[in-house]
């Protein structure tokens, strides 16, 4: 029985299975009408199973409704199929899939629709016999919405001339989680962005501001008393840009600023006395709540993203002449460094893709224009990114 749940566990993490359904935009051809697109729905189950890291094999049965209209309103032609698809899909980057097979539509019925005219909407049906079953070839892509939902796009590619043009949209919906793979770093790292944004759209993001102590007092050190005068304005009307870029246009989250020269404090929990108002002044009476996790926002240097990524596993040889599988992993790091407003974690650690951790400043010098871009920005990529994932 052990044994069993096991292997039932190690099949549910490669294999998903639910519902889909959703709309069918057809057009059917014929010899004698001239017809038009026409909305028809359609509903079954689906399968997908994970062949390797980005590889994986979708099938699917529905019934499905496939109709069109002709120029002559009064005559409509509704067919009604059992769909067989099977499409292969390939992972493009996070929660994105190509995917391209076969479609086999085996025809159950066939009918001109007609208004009789003898009361308004009344309608009458017969049978007709000029259509057969359907083999094309299909490509299309799916993405996700949810844990457990996606949407897709698929288009049918006729492989004959009498065959019907359909152009799919739906959504599917498993019976369980999504396909889980411990060993594919980017998937925990979606995990761990997902956590992030609703742990950010529940807390309190931290903005630090810079004083620039560090120049001033070295300035005054040498007796350069008037640069450091001028620094120290300028820095503090840098500050009072940023503080109202992000009081005018930031909305995601409960925002609250510091200076620097307090990090060490934020970093131990510390938050007494520390947060200022929006004249710049120290205000005892601002507070955070210690129970919810905090992260941290600045205009500076981007950080190299330097963490490493599962590429795909491969076999080496032991020197017992076996063989031991070796997981292989890239780094999208670069040289390249540029300003932005990031965000750290608690441990003013920089966020990590997927979660939308930067905004890249173009103009550092149009100090003004740059801080409200910016900040709108963040606040549109913020919102986005909670939508697509809460």
């Amino acid at each position: 029985m052990v044994f069993s749940q096991n292997e039932a566990k190690t099949n549910e993490n490669k294999f998903l299975f639910g519902f889909n359904g959703g709309l069918n935009i057809s057009k059917i051809n014929s010899d004698t009408l001239e017809l038009t697109n026409g909305y028809k729905p359609y509903v079954g189950v689906f399968a997908k199973y994970r062949v390797s890291d980005k590889v994986y094999i979708k099938t699917s049965v529905s019934y499905s409704i496939k109709g069109s209209t002709s120029l002559q309103p009064d005559v409509k032609i509704k067919n009604e199929y059992v769909d067989f698809n099977l499409m292969p899909q390939y992972q493009i980057f996070d929660d994105f899939y190509l995917q391209a097979g076969l479609s086999y539509s085996s025809l159950l019925s066939s009918k001109y629709i007609t208004r009789n005219g003898k009361t308004k909407g009344s309608k009458q049906s017969q049978k007709i016999y000029d259509y057969n079953s359907e083999l094309n070839l299909t490509a299309g892509l799916e993405f996700r919405l949810h844990d457990n939902m996606t949407f897709e796009l698929n288009y049918a590619i006729p492989l004959e001339e009498n065959n019907t043009s359909n152009f799919q949209l739906g959504v599917n919906i498993s019976l369980f989680n999504r396909i889980n793979d411990d060993q594919n770093y980017g998937r925990i790292k979606r995990k761990q962005s997902r956590k992030q944004i609703a742990q950010l759209k529940e807390s309190v993001l931290l903005v630090r501001l810079k004083t620039s102590t560090n120049s001033i007092n070295a300035l005054n050190k040498i007796g350069d008393n008037k640069k450091a005068e001028s620094i120290k304005k300028k820095q503090y009307a840098t500050n009072k840009h940023i503080v109202k870029a992000f009081r005018e246009n930031f909305d995601f989250c409960e925002v609250k600023f510091f200076y620097d020269n307090n990090s060490q404090n934020i970093y131990d929990n510390k938050f007494n006395n520390i947060f200022l108002n929006d004249s710049l002044q120290n205000d005892s009476s601002i507070l955070i709540d210690k129970n919810k996790a905090i992260f941290i926002a600045e205009f500076g240097k981007l950080d190299q993203d330097t963490m490493n990524y599962f590429s795909h596993n491969t076999y080496e040889n032991r020197d017992n002449n076996g063989l031991q599988e070796v997981h292989n992993y890239y780094s999208v790091s670069s040289e390249a460094s540029f300003h932005a407003l990031r965000i750290m974690d608690h441990n003013f650690i920089q966020l990590n893709k997927p979660f939308p951790y930067y905004v890249k400043v173009t103009h550092p010098i149009i100090i003004k224009w740059t801080f409200k871009e910016t900040v709108v920005e963040m606040n549109e990529n913020l919102n986005n990114y909670y939508f697509l994932h809460k």
